[in-house]
């Protein structure tokens, strides 16, 4: 009887063995955090990253959106593929490390590169008093559905832009409110489609008329 059973299902207990084999599958299944602890950690480790940053008077720039697709950034930034951590956040906006003055690219679920060079705006009503981060900041953002978080590196100010438009975040209950809103479905609203793909070629253009005019 038991023969029998291993006979009839021995293409399932195959494709078992296979899934069994594959490195980290034991983890995955068992041990692998769920979703809702994801987001607690995203808004936890944001939190204090962002507070301390703005205490500091370091400036930051980091870029939350929703697809970990690696490849996107492989030509502009610095590949990371982290988990979430105030330390590592941290880390890479330190003065004096390589890497601060770039975005910090990332999902809720992992930091995905860093010193990252985004699109600035070319808003001509926009106010003077605005950096390159604030600027960067709203430039990706009028052009992605990603979400910028800003700190100010003169005031320490916190900042968050979307759809090309930045708001000023007052205090933390704020903040961790906003935070929320980057790990919550949002159904009614359409998202734009663009790809960072497309911001690279965009770039690369930039890079090809700008090098043809100094010729």
């Amino acid at each position: 009887m038991l023969f029998s059973l291993v006979v009839i299902f021995q293409p399932e207990l195959r494709r078992f063995l296979g899934y069994l084999g594959q490195p980290g599958f034991i983890h995955k299944t068992f041990f692998a955090p769920k979703k809702e602890e994801h987001s607690v950690n995203f808004v936890k480790e944001m939190t204090e990253s962002i507070k301390y940053l703005s205490k500091s008077k370091i400036g930051a720039l980091i870029v939350v959106q929703d697809t970990e697709d690696m490849a996107a950034y492989s030509e502009i930034g610095t590949k990371i593929f982290s988990v979430i951590s105030s330390e590592l956040i941290l880390t890479i906006f330190h003065p004096n490390t390589a890497l601060h003055d770039g975005a910090m690219v990332m999902t809720p679920n992992k930091i995905l590169a860093a010193g990252v060079l985004l699109p600035l705006t070319e808003d001509p009503e926009l106010s003077w008093q605005y950096g390159t981060r604030h600027r960067a900041a709203i430039g990706i953002t009028e052009i992605t559905d990603a979400t910028c978080i800003v700190v100010s590196e003169e005031t320490g100010f916190v900042s968050i832009a979307k759809g090309g438009r930045l708001k000023k975040i007052d205090t933390i209950e704020i903040l961790s409110t906003e935070l929320n809103k980057m790990i919550t479905p949002t159904d009614n609203i359409t998202k734009k489609k663009t790809s960072t793909k497309n911001i690279i070629e965009i770039k690369k253009t930039e890079y090809n008329e700008e090098n043809s005019t100094d010729t």
